[in-house]
């Protein structure tokens, strides 16, 4: 909003000692200044009752002072809101005098505007969920809305429809929406007096409901994927362990006081083999336990493949 001096327009004089009366026509019985947005408004204020024309005026626009020209801060002073807006409706001008405040008057705007309704909206919602389609209605007069589906009256009993308005927004709320019965054309229809009627149209969508992240089986599959490998870990470092380290260890021979050469070396040749499958059998037991581990390794990564996938 621009305010430049122009003519002024008050009401509900404050008197004491002098008064400040409206100058400025039209003026209801309300005390206000009935006006539409681009136009502009003129205010005049001036003092009567034999006041000195050397009292200074002040202007305050919703408690917020206004700058004069130093020529203009003597009665008559005059003030002009030029190409006024919705941010102009029902702001308060207050003049008064600058020895004292309470000798005053005020005059407030009333901006006539309508809706900001129209074109048409895409909605897009999941099937099972809620959605809440809205209409700014900031006008006035205030207006009266009607919401339509597909051109007729929307039935409120069925369907799961409910309603809500304020001076500002108009809500139109579908819960666990379903394809079959909501996805239609809505519209919010706003009445006005003074400035006919005002649509805005919503073309609801309904999509197939998406699957949610699952994260517990998730968690689960990563917790056996570890452990698994943790096994196999364990299982392959004790065979490690066992083929680095182990020591050949002669054979005790039962106490003779003589042993031949040959039969030493029978005895010895066949313990050997005896401890070679010993140890070929606990590798193979050692091989299979690790092949195990590897394979439920693979299913695990499989498993999170397929997740992955799926979603």
């Amino acid at each position: 909003m621009r305010v430049v001096p122009c003519l002024l327009l008050l009401c509900c004089a404050c008197q004491l000692g002098a008064s400040v009366s409206v100058v400025l026509e039209p003026v209801n019985a309300e005390g206000s200044v009935n006006t539409y947005t681009g136009s502009v408004v003129s205010l005049n204020c001036s003092l009567e009752g034999g006041a000195s024309e050397q009292e200074e005026l002040e202007w305050h626009r919703n408690g917020e002072s206004v700058r004069l020209d130093p020529h203009n801060r003597f009665s008559p002073s005059r003030l002009c809101v030029q190409n006024v807006t919705t941010d102009d409706h029902q702001v308060t001008f207050t003049c008064h005098l600058r020895s004292n405040p309470t000798v005053c008057a005020s005059a407030q705007i009333k901006v006539h505007f309508p809706p900001a309704l129209s074109g048409t909206d895409n909605v897009t919602v999941e099937e099972s969920q809620d959605v809440v389609l809205r209409c700014p209605v900031w006008a006035h007069p205030q207006v009266t809305v009607t919401w339509l589906r597909d051109d007729l009256p929307l039935n409120l009993v069925t369907h799961r429809y409910t309603l809500y308005q304020d001076s500002r927004e108009a809500q139109l709320t579908i819960t666990n929406v379903q394809r079959e019965q909501h996805q239609r054309w809505y519209s919010c229809v706003a009445h006005s007096a003074e400035f006919g009627e005002r649509t805005r149209t919503f073309q609801l969508l309904v999509e197939d409901k998406k699957m949610g992240f699952p994260l517990a089986p998730f968690i689960a599959a990563c917790v056996v994927v570890l452990c698994t490998t943790a096994l196999a870990i364990v299982a392959r470092w004790d065979r490690i362990s066992k083929t680095g380290c182990q020591a050949f260890h002669a054979p005790v021979l039962p106490s003779r006081r003589y042993t031949t050469t040959a039969s030493l070396r029978k005895h010895s040749a066949s313990h050997w083999r005896m401890q070679n499958i010993a140890q070929e059998s606990i590798d193979s037991s050692d091989d299979e336990f690790f092949d195990a581990r590897v394979s439920d390794i693979v299913s695990g990564i499989r498993v999170l493949c397929l997740i992955v996938v799926a979603l």
